[in-house]
């Protein structure tokens, strides 16, 4: 995993307190006198992020997204991009490192609460899903079958419909028939 310039400044000034670190020029300053502790840094930042845990995803400053690793028992995170590691600090509430872990430990047990919280949710939920999903199955089945029955009501309707017109046509017939019959009646030379 690379340190980028940013980790190893806030690793050096903020986690180790070496006074001499105040921003990126003290730090090439410092950093050609102690070649040496740069190492040891290196290492041990290497060694503190083995040990972190995923964390979550999120925004950091104006790049993109990134990875925060967590590592508790020390209370740092890491900051992760690609294969570098962005930055690092120590998790502080502005207040004495007693508090600070009080602080800390409240924070993640809320946190394990509501992780609890949400993984009943997802069970009783999933639960609840697969019986709502069989429900439309079973629904969609009934729409599928009742389809078929309005298509058969449809196709007897249209039957009956051609029924009915050959019903008429042969009442039409019948009175065409008389309508001629009739005529022909009226049509008739008068014999005197």
């Amino acid at each position: 995993m690379n340190i980028t310039k940013h980790a190893m400044i806030r690793y050096l000034s903020r986690i180790k307190k070496v006074p001499e670190i105040i921003n990126e020029q003290t730090y090439d300053t410092w950093k050609r006198n102690n070649e040496s502790i740069i190492k040891e840094a290196e290492a041990e930042i290497q060694n503190l992020f083995s040990s972190a845990s995923f964390f979550t995803k999120g925004q950091f400053g104006n790049n993109k997204e990134a990875d925060f690793y967590l590592l508790k028992s020390e209370m740092l995170i890491f900051v992760i991009q690609k294969d570098s590691i962005l930055t690092c600090y120590e998790i502080s509430y502005d207040i004495d490192h007693k508090g600070n872990k009080e602080i800390f430990k409240a924070y993640l047990r809320s946190l394990q609460r509501l992780e609890n919280k949400q993984e009943e949710l997802f069970n009783k939920n999933k639960q609840e899903k697969t019986e709502l999903t069989n429900e439309i199955t079973n629904l969609n089945i009934k729409i599928e079958e009742l389809k078929t029955k309005i298509k058969y009501f449809e196709e007897t309707k249209e039957l009956l419909n051609q029924q009915i017109k050959l019903l008429t046509l042969t009442e039409e017939e019948i009175s065409e028939q008389i309508h001629n019959a009739k005529d022909r009646i009226i049509r008739s030379k008068i014999v005197h």
